[in-house]
């Protein structure tokens, strides 16, 4: 088990002297306590005013000098130490205005884990379950009603663990990435940035036997060990389900039988975007299953949305999704962006709101990008369009991961009359 490096938040003594106890005197362990900001101290650095003694911007701020300070004092790698927050729920806001300050704590506190590793945030105390939901959205480790010193060893012990075999699967994941794949006729490229060592973002392609250009953008939902499951197995029966030449329903139809025998309904699901790309024609046939509009970007002006068409696989237990396919035909200069929600979803954080969050990046302002971009090549273009993403974030850190897929298809010169983009349903 690598070295710990324990951090700690408490409102109060006996919570700070259970830490001590815990980890104060061990010799694989070092323990650093940072101090809570008064509201009213927030309040003069343009934070929320509210109660005394709670977590705070400036004590976050305080936070991530700690964390940083011990790492460049023991010069340690993720693999030799692993970095650990322990919350006292006292020091937590649940009730009325306050509550919006969970989401900044959490979505903060995340922040801390790039660059060096991942950070096991627990927060533990005699609150209600349902008091955590939204840190437990959001990635903490809850662990509740930890009373002893060896309670809360066994809490840090046990997230380590999931650390560390979350952290082999993304070692797993990374080798099932698409590999440069040369289609005459077609140009395309991606760019993902994961929100954490595992992605929950899925993107497949293949050339199958029939010749079409076929691919498949998913997004696995939630975050923590299940994505980790998940983003190291579900790409295999994608994979074949691509090679095979399937029609780009059957395509996510394996997917929803795939999710429904591992784990039934309801507890998870997946969105997708599915398409097929006769590389010769510039025929395009697509589904799409609760996933964010994709764009169809034409080369002499105007971009088409593609919206979704079925449910979400997972979503409706054993039953069968609605057969619906839609048709477009590209020309040469043509553009499919596909993207997935980490970048719509996107928004700064604005210290002095109530709920802590401005503006989503939005479908409006990725048209707009879009447009503004559609000469670029598509490498280039998937580049600029997350750096457009971070920028808007103005400093808030990642709360997901985020991937773009661009496909301009270099064929035929002239658009084909008429265009076929009615969606229609197969019997």
């Amino acid at each position: 088990m690598a070295r710990k490096r324990v951090h700690y938040i408490a409102r109060g003594e006996d919570f700070a002297v259970l830490v001590e106890k815990a980890f104060g005197s061990g010799r694989d362990s070092c323990v650093k306590r940072t101090a809570l900001a008064s509201g009213r101290q927030m309040g003069e650095g343009g934070g929320i005013e509210g109660p005394e003694h709670l977590i705070g911007p400036r004590t976050i701020d305080a936070l991530a000098e700690a964390i940083k300070k011990t790492r460049d004092e023991e010069k340690q790698t993720p693999d030799e130490a692993a970095d650990v927050v322990i919350v006292d729920s006292q020091a937590l806001a649940f009730t009325g205005k306050e509550q919006g300050r969970n989401y900044s704590f959490a979505r903060r506190l995340q922040g801390l884990t790039r660059p060096g590793g991942r950070l096991a945030i627990i927060v533990t105390g005699e609150n209600l379950f349902e008091n955590y939901t939204k840190l437990w959205r959001d990635g903490v480790e809850v662990c509740d009603h930890c009373t002893s010193p060896d309670d809360l060893c066994s809490a840090v012990d046990r997230v380590l663990k999931q650390w560390e075999w979350i952290r082999q699967a993304g070692r797993v994941q990374r080798l099932s990435w698409p590999a440069p794949l040369q289609v005459s006729g077609i140009r395309w490229d991606f760019r993902l940035s994961p929100f954490g060592e595992v992605s929950g973002d899925l993107l497949d392609v293949a050339s199958g036997p029939d010749g079409q250009f076929r691919f498949c953008l998913a997004d696995v939902s939630g975050h923590g060990e299940d994505v980790a499951l998940w983003g190291v197995t579900l790409p295999g029966p994608l994979h074949e389900a691509l090679k095979e030449g399937r029609n780009v329903h059957d395509i996510v139809a394996r997917i929803h039988e795939w999710i429904c025998g591992v784990r039934g309904s309801g507890e998870k699901f997946v969105t997708a975007f599915v398409g097929g790309l006769d590389p010769s024609t510039g025929a395009l046939s697509w589904t799409s299953a609760a996933h964010p509009h994709a764009l169809l970007v034409r080369s002499k002006g105007g971009i088409e949305e593609l919206e979704s068409l079925t449910f979400a696989p997972g979503t409706v237990g054993g039953l069968a999704l609605e057969r619906v396919v839609a048709s477009a035909s590209m020309v040469c200069g043509d553009r499919l962006v596909v993207i997935s929600d980490g970048i719509t979803d996107a928004c700064p954080e604005l210290r002095g709101s109530q709920d802590q969050r401005g503006y989503m990046y939005g479908h409006s302002r990725l048209e707009r990008f879009v447009q503004e971009n559609r000469r670029l090549d598509p490498g280039e273009l998937c580049t600029r369009l997350l750096a457009d993403v971070v920028e808007h974030r103005a400093g808030a850190p990642q709360d997901d991961d985020m991937i773009v897929l661009v496909i301009e298809f270099r064929g035929t010169t002239e658009r084909p009359d008429p265009v076929g983009e009615t969606p229609t349903s197969e019997h």
